[in-house]
């Protein structure tokens, strides 16, 4: 999922907020695909503009945690809320 793509999805499931901005979504989708080494057979397949699975799902875990983390300390409580009240319903 490219950079567009991970901006309308986060729209779409109206994620931006007082506590989770437009820059902080941005700021999560580049963290979770930043690549340290780019030498290894990972990064080979690794598309640098693009999150692959696991980094699509590093990012629904840190905006769990922007978007809930003052009111839940369970990351996978938090995780739960961001489903229900925002993926599920759109």
């Amino acid at each position: 999922m490219q950079l567009n793509q991970y901006t309308q999805m986060t729209k779409d499931m109206n994620l931006v907020d007082a506590r989770c901005k437009v820059e902080d979504l941005s700021s999560i989708f580049l963290f979770v695909n930043f690549e340290s080494d780019k030498t290894t057979a990972d990064a080979d397949v690794n598309d640098d503009k693009a999150l692959m699975r696991h980094e699509f799902l590093e990012a629904f875990v840190r905006i769990a945690h922007k978007k809930f983390g003052h009111q839940i300390p369970d990351t996978s409580e938090a995780v739960e809320k961001l489903l229900q009240r925002h993926v599920l319903p759109n």
